[in-house]
């Protein structure tokens, strides 16, 4: 091999007669394999080995066949060659892994499959098994050879039925996601190695989609499935090397996605109960236990079509049909049986599946409108209006037939437009400002809402609707809420008056979740003279509810859920429609207080765990504190209770509540708080060492640092509110604040505190000089606007009070060069290495008066602050 690339002409062709005389000597096939594959010696010498090894093949391997020269290589040098030939896919040198492909291909021309079966599993594994590129790349390079020089005498033994191909296309799913991920980083190569193979594999994918698979052949879904799978990272991926070969699949895709919409309906949407349900839809099950269906192939096409709507270039063959698109969309939206079921007597899982539902054709048809209002703006408004007329006229139409699923058109219209009503009422709001028609008139559509939907005659008010009415009901108050941004004054009367009417404990679940998003929207909006009638209800309504919801938790065990349906998510909304109610009328809460604070406390107290409903409480009990008339009564109620919790409680997120509550009976009462009592009758023992107990368990080394945090913000407001009283006890909050500080295990503090004494700076020995030089060394780590200029101002506030004892606190300032350690070019200090750091020992630093660092931290911030102006008008210019 070496001689026949010599430049002597006689050595060289004394080397190819050589050469072609051991084609006839055994084990010469054998031999020239393992050349090929020993990386251990020069390239040139590898590849011609695998080059004459093909050569080998095709002369040698199948007598009677094409060029054949006898000997035929002998059985057991066939399989050996079979068993170390695949190792060379997976080479580093692309040119060796593609000679090995060539070799391969040959001997399965002859071979493959009856007596080399093993040759598809290893070729197919090397793909799945990710465990190189070069392996992968060269398996599929190899496969692309053999399928090249496939004879038609094999293709019956590999393909049978819809479950082979399926199969085959999930291989192919695997093997296009992998190339597309290694098509960054290896862009030409995967290029040139697809650019080859993407005609004939879309032509394949065309041919699967040209049929709509019936609802009762399941393996009909399962294989257009997988070949919708196999389209979308073509699409993502190979889009630009496709060219005009992707435009075929893609039309037939969208001609599937229109014409899946009857069977949808027929399977999912209207079917009467569990059992029709059950006989109509049809599941099949693979082995490797997935379902497939009608609905989920429907979900593959949306995801196709949102694969669409973000590409740069294909985006644009989705806009003359966008009216249409946006038209089944909606259909596809409507409420299948099951969800029906589902969401009829539990509040918790409607507002749930609302808001966190993300696997639906449902909801991704509501993210599918939503990118497609973004990419394409007025044309797409312009479209989503065309297809809310014809849907809404379909439902009147079919209520007036006496359809029973009449609604579940009307509700998805509405669904579809609140998804995107941010979109919508800006979009009104600017043709406004220009006196233009809206591509979409919002405010028209919200007043046929309110008129059709959520009027006194639409459905007798307050009572319980029957079926699917009180889903539609709840609805409508739901995009009323969301479309409440860009709603005239007055719309608030006729959404209050409609929500009210649906806040019964008594209404079905829909009723009472649309109920308080319409309350937490409209109560801010409306003007005063229109919302006094109707707080009263509201806070009988929402109070029923949340008296409701206390029962269940004084009921339950601790740490229980809620009862009654009451859980979680349905707990938050009425919160927070409470929150909206008490802070919109210091009066009406006055009045309603006494009433509501007894058991927003119970729910917090229950809940205090849970960082989210706490907080929704806490801020609940906040608000009823900050009325001015109320703050004694919501002391008496609430204060003992959560001093209890403070000094108590291990659980941080407890301890962060109850640290705000207190700091807002401060903020409300401020010095008379403290003659109210423990009792809020006077009474039960002093009020500002329970303020000071709690804030001295906070600092408690026993607990989290997590804890400390909320300890801070509950002293500064001590300091603030009470500084008379506060002063004689500044010594222990001083010594308790220290003690903490010490004990603290947050990265930066440790590090802080083990470098004391290595780093040539004595260590501190008063609470000033610890807190001063923590202070300094990590003022640069505050995060956040606020945090930041809390900070500085404090740092600017104690340097400007010029206390002569600041002077004779050192802090860490610059690092001391070693003695003798040498310098740097042109006299700088010499590099830190390694070496030098060993030899040297632990680093040093001068000790730099506390007003000099102070005057860098606070230099620091100021430019900073400038850089960041700066930037901002950057912004602006180029905006």
């Amino acid at each position: 091999l070496v001689a026949s690339m010599s430049s002597d002409a006689s050595a060289r062709q004394t080397a190819e007669a050589q050469l072609t005389q051991g084609g006839t000597q055994p084990g010469f096939g054998v031999g020239l394999a393992r050349v090929s594959l020993n990386q251990a010696l020069p390239y040139g010498t590898r590849q011609l080995a695998a080059v004459v090894l093909k050569k080998y093949v095709k002369e040698h391997w199948q007598e009677g066949e094409g060029r054949h020269v006898p000997p035929q290589t002998s059985d057991e040098e066939k399989a050996a060659m079979r068993e170390i030939l695949p190792a060379g896919l997976g080479d580093p040198i692309a040119k060796i892994r593609t000679a090995v492909g060539m070799a391969i291909a040959s001997i399965a021309a002859w071979d493959w499959p009856h007596a080399w079966p093993a040759l598809t599993p290893t070729l197919l594994n090397a793909v799945k098994a990710r465990q190189s590129e070069d392996a992968v790349l060269g398996a599929l390079r190899c496969l692309q050879m053999i399928c090249v020089d496939m004879e038609e005498a094999q293709i019956p033994q590999v393909v049978f039925s819809l479950a082979l191909k399926r199969r085959a296309l999930a291989v192919l799913h695997s093997c296009l996601t992998t190339l597309g991920m290694m098509s960054a980083a290896k862009q030409r190569a995967v290029r040139d190695l697809m650019i080859p193979l993407l005609p004939p594999w879309l032509d394949f994918f065309s041919r699967a989609l040209a049929t709509a698979p019936a609802a009762d052949a399941p393996e009909q879904c399962s294989f257009v499935l997988e070949a919708l799978r196999c389209l979308a990272p073509t699409v993502m991926y190979f889009a630009k090397p496709a060219g005009d070969a992707i435009l075929p699949p893609l039309r037939a895709a969208a001609t599937l996605f229109h014409a899946l919409a009857g069977a949808y309906e027929a399977n999912h949407v209207d079917a009467e109960s569990d059992a029709e349900r059950d006989r109509r839809v049809c599941f099949f099950s693979h082995r490797d236990g997935e379902d497939a269906s009608v609905a989920h192939v429907v979900l593959q096409l949306l995801e196709l079509v949102m694969t669409l709507v973000e590409h740069p270039r294909l985006s644009a063959t989705l806009e003359s049909g966008l009216a249409e698109m946006i038209y089944r969309a909606i259909g596809y939206m409507r409420m299948t049986a099951s969800q029906e079921e589902s969401w009829g007597d539990d509040p918790n899982q409607y507002v749930a599946d609302e808001d966190d539902d993300m696997s639906s054709a449902r909801a991704t048809c509501g993210m599918l409108l939503d990118e497609l209002v973004d990419r394409f703006g007025d044309d797409a408004q312009r479209a989503l209006s065309v297809a809310v007329e014809r849907r809404l006229s379909e439902a009147e139409l079919a209520r007036a037939n006496g359809e029973a699923n009449w609604w579940k058109t009307r509700e998805a219209t509405l669904l579809a437009v609140g998804v995107v009503s941010d979109a919508l009422i800006e979009g009104e709001a600017a043709a406004r400002s220009e006196n233009v028609a809206p591509s979409f008139a919002a405010s028209v559509f919200l007043a046929n809402v309110l008129e059709r939907d959520l009027s006194s005659g639409a459905t007798a008010a307050g009572a319980v609707t029957d079926g699917g009415e009180s889903f539609l009901r709840g609805r409508a108050l739901w995009v009323a809420a969301r479309l409440a941004p860009g709603a005239p004054p007055a719309a608030a009367g006729a959404a209050l008056a409609a929500a009210l009417a649906s806040l019964r404990p008594t209404a079905s679940a829909p009723l009472r979740v649309g109920a308080c998003r319409a309350l937490a929207q409209y109560v801010p909006l409306a003007p005063k003279d229109v919302l006094r009638p109707f707080l009263a209800p509201a806070y009988q309504g929402l109070g029923s509810l949340l008296e409701s919801a206390a029962g269940s938790t004084a009921g339950a065990g601790s740490g229980d859920a809620l009862e009654d349906g009451y859980a979680e998510d349905a707990l938050h909304l009425v919160l927070e429609a409470m929150l909206v109610v008490v802070k919109a009328d210091a009066d009406a809460a006055t009045q309603w207080s006494s009433a509501l604070a007894p058991a927003t406390l119970r729910v917090w107290a229950e809940k205090v765990a849970d960082p989210l409903l706490a907080a929704d409480a806490r801020d609940v009990l906040e608000a009823l504190a900050a009325v001015p008339a109320e703050a004694h009564a919501a002391h008496a109620a609430c204060f003992r209770h959560v001093v209890a919790i403070a000094l108590t409680s291990d659980d941080v997120g407890a301890l962060q509540s109850a640290a705000e509550c207190l700091r807002a009976f401060l903020r409300a009462g401020g010095d008379d708080a403290l003659l109210w009592g423990v009792d809020g009758q006077g009474g039960g023992g002093d009020v500002l060492r329970q303020y000071l107990d709690a804030a001295a368990r906070l600092l408690s080394p026993s607990l989290e640092d997590g804890a400390a945090v909320f300890a801070a913000p509950l002293l500064g407001q001590m300091l603030r509110r009470l500084p008379t009283r506060m002063a004689p006890v500044l010594p222990e909050i001083v010594s308790a604040t220290a003690t903490r500080i010490r004990a603290a295990r947050q990265p930066n503090l440790i590090a802080a505190l083990l470098s004391e004494g290595a780093d040539g700076i004595p260590p501190p020995t008063t609470a000033l000089e610890l807190v001063t030089r923590l202070w300094i060394a990590h003022q640069s780590d505050v995060q956040g606007a606020f945090d930041i200029k809390l900070t500085t101002s404090a740092l600017a506030v104690l340097l400007a009070s010029g206390n002569p004892t600041l002077g004779s606190v050192g802090v860490k300032g610059e690092p001391v060069a070693p003695e003798g350690g040498g310098g740097g070019q042109n006299g700088g200090a010499a590099i830190r290495t390694r070496a030098r750091a060993k030899a040297a020992g632990p680093e040093k630093f001068s000790l730099a008066p506390l007003p000099v660092k102070m005057l860098d931290a606070l230099a620091d911030f100021v430019l900073e602050a400038q850089e960041a102006a700066s930037a901002r008008e950057d912004d602006e210019w180029e905006d």
